[in-house]
């Protein structure tokens, strides 16, 4: 990613320097591809920023993180303890959103 400091500098190494937009990359770090796009560029875009779009989820984090500390609970035994508590969705969503990225329970963020 570019960011304010780097921009100048893609831009001096081209201009200034000669150098082409490989070069620059071996230099500097990023992509030749994202290089070049930059030099395109005539000023320094900052990368817009999207909301977190909440999930389905959102409401029983807290009570997934506890199972998952407590034991290694199957996607399916999740689903059974979530839907007593509310939670209608199908196990996919479970499996996709909760179990791949919480193994460590720290990956889940709340």
């Amino acid at each position: 990613m570019i960011d304010f400091e780097l921009f100048p500098k893609i831009k001096a190494y081209h201009e200034q320097e000669g150098l082409k937009p490989t070069q620059i990359a071996r230099e500097l770090g990023p992509d030749p591809r994202t290089v070049e796009k930059w030099l395109q560029e005539k000023r320094f875009r900052p990368r817009k920023s999207y909301a977190r779009r909440t999930s389905k989820l959102d409401p029983f984090k807290h009570s997934i993180i506890r199972m998952l500390e407590t034991h290694s609970y199957s996607a399916v035994q999740i689903m059974q303890r979530i839907r007593e508590e509310g939670f209608d969705d199908s196990k996919s969503r479970i499996q996709v959103n909760v179990i791949r990225s919480t193994r460590s329970v720290g990956a889940f963020n709340v």
